[in-house]
């Protein structure tokens, strides 16, 4: 069987609901709708308790998302795929399933564990429980309240949902993808310029 391709990259879709919380800067914006009912005074007081400059105070904002993180396979000259993330014991290989004509090979679907950053998948905008919206870039802290997987064609969760400390930015992802399930994109490069056969 002919195979000029070095390397192949497929992208499995990962699906996720994430549902992001953290402290603003109240100083940046207007309570246009009312200052909300759970912030946190942070103002520093004399010995008397009297206040000095300005007022500081938290305030507590969440928001959500659908984000989508991607599992890579890639192929070199050989059958075998591996799929590597952010966690060092997050490396992964599988063996190739060949089509019917022995002509096009995919990665066989392994588990596939990972930890990112959920805060890169925080919305652009989040609000208090007032409906006052604040921009994640003034953000001091950001972490998870909640994430969960959602129903999508190239993967398949490993574990009833991603496992988070909540408060914590990191989440970890477990998911099986690969044969038989689709994948999402396919890039191709390095091809042989003298069209060698690869051991077939």
């Amino acid at each position: 069987m002919k195979n000029k391709i070095l390397h192949i990259i497929l992208i499995m879709t990962v699906l996720m609901g994430l549902y992001p919380h953290g402290v603003a800067r109240a100083s940046d914006y207007h309570f246009n709708k009312g200052y909300p009912s759970n912030l946190e005074k942070l103002i520093a007081t004399d010995a008397q308790g009297r206040s000095r400059g300005k007022q500081k105070i938290k305030v507590l904002v969440t928001g959500e998302k659908d984000p989508n993180p991607k599992v890579i396979w890639t192929q070199g000259d050989g059958e075998i795929w591996s799929a590597t993330g952010e966690l060092p014991s997050s490396r992964v290989t599988t063996t190739t399933h060949w089509n019917q004509g022995g002509t096009r090979g995919y990665p066989v679907s392994e588990r596939f564990i990972d930890k990112i950053d959920a805060t890169v998948y925080a919305p652009d905008s989040l609000e208090d429980i007032n409906g006052n919206a604040f921009d994640r870039r003034f953000m001091d802290d950001l972490g998870v309240k909640d994430i969960n997987y959602l129903d999508g064609p190239a993967y398949e969760p490993g574990n009833e949902k991603p496992r988070f400390t909540q408060g914590d930015k990191f989440i970890e992802i477990n998911v099986f993808t690969g044969y038989p399930k689709p994948f999402s994109e396919e890039k191709e490069y390095g091809t042989r310029p003298d069209d060698k056969k690869n051991g077939k």
